[in-house]
């Protein structure tokens, strides 16, 4: 999860991308569609580690950047 936060915290710092009420509703329906989206991972090798991996990315990206990092010094 930190990794995905800390890459949009470094686009919002340095590239102006800014998370919006669009955007979040957005990373939402994503993490839905991942949660929809489990029994499918299921089938893979390392089916628990999967799930786990791709649902803590969506809610890292719902959580946006990190707020006491991105705002300009």
């Amino acid at each position: 999860m930190g990794v995905v936060r800390s890459e949009k915290t470094l686009e919002a710092r340095y590239l102006g991308r800014r998370m919006g009420a669009l955007s979040r509703l957005k990373e939402c329906a994503r993490l839905v569609g991942a949660g929809l989206a489990s029994p499918a991972l299921a089938l893979r090798g390392d089916s628990v580690r999967e799930v786990l991996f791709v649902l803590a990315s969506r809610w890292a990206q719902v959580q946006g950047p990190y707020a006491q990092l991105h705002e300009s010094r």
